[in-house]
């Protein structure tokens, strides 16, 4: 599972979808919980056939409730498969354990889950453009990114009435799939030194070579270009 926090859970669900949560430590390998229940799947009321399924998960007689979500197919990468699930519910689900208590900061408002596929992309980079792309990790070199062009979608202001959180609506994805890019050595110091989170969407610009010469947290440069404007 992919998170920033410190506390990661590994999921594992089997055909009969019973489903095992284990929730650790991932700096000291501290167990923090572990559950186990059962999967429900449902259809969102209302939904079209590109909006995401609902997942429930029922812990029984646990002192957590499991919660109710919604999921994603994110991408792949690297040979791996990306699932988001975002709390679709009220009150408490079990990924509150996810929440980094010590510095005050509540569970993630998306959760994302790898899964080991060997699953290949057939795209290749993009090259001399700029786009919107979520980023998902680093290459085996250490200096290329595996990268998954999107329609950025950000909203302007909170809607009560959304059908589903903003952090779902943040970007729209026509091929999820993501290419492994270069960085061009003229970059490569200033774009590896700042700090990359998974599943963040970011400006990017490529050479000919489609090698990355510009790469920058999308939010923030949209904070910028609107404090910069006359």
């Amino acid at each position: 599972m992919c998170t920033e926090s410190e506390i990661n859970c590994n999921m594992t669900i089997n055909q009969d979808l019973n489903v095992n949560l284990s929730f650790y430590n991932r700096y000291t390998d501290e167990i923090i919980g572990d559950y186990m229940g059962q999967i429900n799947l449902d259809s969102f009321e209302g939904k079209g056939d590109k909006l995401p399924d609902l997942i429930s998960i029922d812990l029984g007689d646990s002192d957590w409730p499991g919660g109710d979500y919604f999921f994603l197919h994110r991408s792949i990468y690297d040979g791996k498969s990306v699932m988001s699930l975002f709390f679709a519910g009220s009150g408490n689900g079990i990924f509150d354990l996810l929440a980094d208590i010590h510095n005050f900061e509540y569970a993630p408002e998306e959760i994302l889950f790898e899964k080991i596929t060997e699953e290949k992309s057939q795209l290749k980079p993009l090259e001399d453009k700029e786009f919107y792309a979520v980023y998902w990790g680093t290459g085996p070199d250490g200096k290329s990114l595996w990268l998954d062009e999107v329609q950025w979608t950000p909203t302007e202001e909170y809607d009560p009435d959304a059908l589903y959180p903003s952090r779902m609506t943040l970007y729209h994805d026509d091929f999820p799939e993501s290419a492994l890019y270069g960085i061009a050595k003229e970059s490569m110091s200033n774009i590896l030194g700042n700090p990359m989170y998974a599943g963040e969407v970011y400006f990017v610009q490529t050479d000919k070579d489609g090698n990355i010469i510009d790469f920058e947290d999308a939010a923030y440069r949209q904070y910028i270009e609107t404090i910069n404007e006359p």
